[in-house]
């Protein structure tokens, strides 16, 4: 398949017919392409949304598990990160990162332990699904539960 019809083929499979996304030539197999400055728009621009409205924004990175994208996440004016995974936030704490929401409960006591190691150099919020789920999070985590 020549390039030129690739490239046609991807901007119809991504909803730009028109070929809007001006994807560099040479694609010949799926890859992740980045438009950084319409990324930096986007992540100024949400930002700028949240803040208007007095809120803290902590955008989903299991979408991209990129720190490249994250550190830009955060430099645009995130307070910290959503991960969907206690292993998503150890990996990116690992990265340099220190602020994580966890976006589902810790369903073992293992993973429980493995925050609570994370928390001595991270600030983590996480919810609970039920009263005994938040009373064994408080019986683990002490004096560290606010």
């Amino acid at each position: 398949m020549r390039a030129d019809s690739v490239r046609r083929r991807l901007a119809e499979l991504a909803g730009d017919p028109a070929g809007l996304l001006d994807l560099p030539p040479g694609i010949y197999s799926p890859q992740l392409v980045v438009d950084r400055n319409r990324l930096q728009r986007n992540l100024v621009r949400m930002a700028a949304f949240a803040g208007k409205r007095g809120v803290s924004l902590a955008p989903h990175a299991k979408t991209h598990k990129i720190p490249e994208i994250a550190r830009l996440q955060m430099d645009a004016g995130a307070s910290a990160l959503t991960v969907a995974k206690l292993g998503e936030a150890e990996a990116f704490h690992d990265a340099g990162f220190n602020r994580f929401v966890l976006a589902y409960p810790m369903a073992s006591t293992d993973k429980t332990r493995r925050a609570v190691r994370l928390a001595r150099s991270a600030e983590i919020v996480f919810g609970v699904d039920s009263a005994a789920s938040a009373e064994h999070s408080v019986e683990l985590l002490g004096e560290r539960t606010r």
